[in-house]
């Protein structure tokens, strides 16, 4: 999926040394689960990617070559006794249904591996996409911004916090500068209740976990915290928080230490750095929703920023940034605790994905009834709000 094998060690690398070892499991247990040979129905091709514990490649369907995928593949050997996670991932990605969120296919089983079928994105992730455009002007960022954050408060809005969430987690389809952006990687993701119960599993990536994680006790708002610093990173070309070591960083996480006093700030708008300074707050509850954020002036005046470019050093600092280091190839020292995994009631959404973003103007996540109205308005349909909440 575009994520070279050095970057992907920026990942937080589970340590499974302290957890004792069991036979892997025949099989798990879910519907969508195909107990057959893959390679009867796709032709596989190069390496894309790397994910936490398998190997991503281009697949072809063999009666359809017109339908390319993306395949993880996912070896039993390395997730012995770790059910749990891969279980847990797939349940969450028959879930998720959203324009802006990697589609899950089908899975598949032989003796040595589970093979995960998913959308296949060409388009490089949010780094590459930066870089490769030479500059990204605060209404790009903007509108990219936006996309993003439907999408977690999408997740959010059916009890997904992802805890994973950094540029190298959102994919482009394309390379083409309107492509869609998605979400991807739901391997540290995890179901959350209706109450106020914290999570408290130690996970995520150095330069991006929230200060409420390392101290084990925190909820949603983490993703949030961790979108913060993307906008960051795009507009600076680096993290907020930075140290020679993970425990350096960790400490300017949790002391909520950064600043916007520097060159590559120079230019920004007050509205982005006022956006910044909110979503990065040590307290997560004095953090503003995903509805709040999405009507911060920022993203209502991003269309006058057009001209307002940031610095071309930062595609510098980006490109840097972006290149294996010593931080990014260390390992963190963290303890593992899974949660049994909830049962997940079925949910799908049969929506086409253009369709969706026509009748979603104010990029939620959801369909409302104005928004449909207002879609079939445009199509010369007429039909009475009333007609309409008795289909929905």
């Amino acid at each position: 999926m575009g994520i070279c094998a050095s970057r992907k060690k920026q990942l937080v690398e589970v340590d499974l040394t302290s957890i004792p070892r069991s036979p892997i499991a025949k099989s798990i247990i879910l519907d969508s689960i195909n107990h057959t040979d893959i390679h009867k129905y796709y032709d596989f091709g190069r390496v894309v990617g790397h994910g936490h514990f398998g190997t991503v490649r281009e697949g072809t369907r063999k009666s359809d070559p017109a339908f390319v995928v993306a395949v993880k593949t996912i070896p039993k050997d390395k997730i012995m006794g770790e059910v749990t996670i891969l279980r847990r991932e797939l349940e969450l990605l028959q879930l998720l249904d959203h324009p802006n969120i990697i589609k899950f296919y089908e899975t598949y089983e032989d003796d040595r591996a589970f093979h995960l079928v998913l959308e296949l994105c060409r388009g490089g992730d949010l780094f590459d996409f930066v870089i490769s455009q030479g500059q990204c002007s605060e209404a790009v960022a903007a509108a990219l911004m936006a996309k993003m954050f439907a999408a977690v408060h999408y997740m959010h809005s059916i009890h997904i916090c992802h805890r994973d969430l950094k540029p190298e987690n959102f994919l482009f389809e394309t390379k083409d500068s309107r492509s869609e952006i998605k979400i991807i990687d739901f391997g540290l993701a995890n179901k959350f209740g209706d109450d106020e119960s914290n999570m408290h599993t130690i996970v995520g990536s150095p330069y991006y976990v929230a200060p409420e994680v390392l101290k084990g006790n925190y909820h949603h708002e983490c993703d949030i915290w961790s979108m913060g610093v993307i906008l960051y990173v795009l507009l600076a070309g680096f993290p907020p928080f930075q140290g020679d070591n993970a425990h350096d960083v960790f400490q300017e996480i949790s002391n909520c230490k950064y600043t916007m006093d520097m060159d590559e700030f120079k230019e920004a708008s007050a509205e982005v750095k006022d956006l910044i300074s909110r979503l990065l707050v040590l307290e997560p509850e004095q953090r503003p929703s995903i509805p709040e954020i999405l009507q911060h002036r920022w993203f209502t005046l991003y269309n006058t920023h057009s001209s307002r470019a940031v610095p071309l050093g930062v595609l510098a600092s980006l490109k840097k940034f972006k290149a294996p280091s010593k931080l990014q190839q260390e390992s963190m020292k963290i303890l593992i605790r899974f949660l049994k995994t909830e049962e997940i009631e079925e949910l799908r959404v049969n929506a086409i994905q253009s369709a969706f973003q026509a009748i979603d103007v104010d990029h939620t996540g959801f369909i409302t009834i104005a928004g449909l109205e207002t879609a079939l308005h445009s199509l010369g349909l007429r039909l009475a709000e009333e007609e309409l909440r008795s289909e929905m």
